[in-house]
């Protein structure tokens, strides 16, 4: 929905390049975030070459961040709060002068305790005059709210207010029908529809590796992730324009624009409203055109249906759907 893009705008264009110096510090809840943020912050600085963008997370050798600290401090930081929480301890940059601190997806870094102390080690240590930015795609509880109003000094909040125009250029419509009933659609679907790149929503792992195996035996060109898969690997995945079907799980989309997507598909149907905004919004960024088809086929998909009906126009999947009308082809 664009969050991503208004932080790293606001903050390179405020950002004066010193050497040595870290200037702005983005953490984020998990590493595969982190390189997400980190790859459109080097788009965003390609023709800004004394910029220099430093990415840190687990999972990573911690030699390998002193090697690259050694030769290098970058001025914009991107990293997980507990490997960046290693990295103060050990001494190998220092951040007393940074201009702003951005806490990305805050409502999943301030929630877990152990995460949220972490984010307060890192904050100790940057200046109190500091811009402090924190964004989040989901509706904060009053208890984060509180947790946030705490890492600022007379802080603006600002709120999207939902609204029915939330996605103007998306269709969005659902299609109630049995579990035993769902594989037979979704192939219908695909045979019939026109498209660039579809992912399709399932709840767990499991549920992904099996509708991936049965797509590809019907011969889709289907694809989905091991879990265990280096995150700069995924990010090639979703990239390679011989890839047209994903079907994955919710965390694996984060913060994260996919190029030529037309259309998402909710095989399984979201627990949580905001669940179902993060998804549509990938083929819906900044007003484009794009199709979202959900599957209901129990009570509580029932009951969340009528919640996103409360925000957004969600319709009965009509019988043929013209390809203008969510093609940007």
């Amino acid at each position: 929905m664009g969050k991503t893009a208004a932080f790293m705008l606001s903050t390179i264009q405020l950002l004066q390049p010193a050497d040595g110096e870290v200037s702005v510090v983005v953490l984020c809840s998990s590493k595969d975030i982190v390189f997400k943020v980190s790859k459109e912050f080097s788009k965003f600085c390609k023709y800004l070459p004394d910029i220099k963008v430093g990415t840190f997370y687990g999972g990573v050798s911690i030699k390998q961040h002193r090697a690259s600290l050694k030769n290098e401090i970058p001025h914009i930081v991107v990293s997980t709060p507990g490997r960046l929480s290693q990295i103060l301890r050990e001494k190998l940059v220092s951040l007393d002068k940074i201009k702003t601190f951005v806490l990305a997806e805050c409502n999943y870094m301030l929630q877990e305790v152990d995460i949220r102390k972490d984010v307060q080690k890192v904050f100790i240590q940057t200046p109190r005059e500091k811009q402090v930015m924190m964004y989040s795609s989901s509706t904060l509880s009053e208890e984060t709210k509180a947790v946030c109003r705490k890492f600022c000094q007379d802080p603006v909040e600002l709120f999207v207010e939902n609204s029915t125009d939330l996605f103007p250029g998306l269709q969005q419509y659902f299609v109630k029908l049995g579990e035993s009933e769902k594989n037979q659609k979704l192939n219908d679907l695909l045979d019939t529809l026109e498209f660039n790149k579809v992912i399709i929503f399932v709840s767990k792992g499991a549920r992904a590796m099996e509708l991936n195996k049965l797509l590809s035996e019907s011969n889709f060109p289907s694809t989905t992730f091991n879990p265990k898969m280096p995150v700069e690997k995924k990010m090639e995945v979703f990239e390679d324009s011989a890839k047209k079907i994903f079907v994955i799980i919710d965390p694996l989309v984060r913060g994260v624009h996919i190029e030529k997507l037309d259309i998402v598909i909710n095989y399984d149907f979201p627990t949580q409203t905001e669940q179902y905004f993060q998804r549509a919004s990938l083929a819906g960024r900044f007003g484009t055109k794009g199709l979202v088809i959900s599957f209901a086929t129990s009570p509580n998909d029932d009951e969340e249906l009528a919640k996103v009906q409360a925000t957004v126009n969600l319709t009965d999947l009509p019988d043929q759907i013209d390809v203008a009308s969510y093609s940007n082809a």
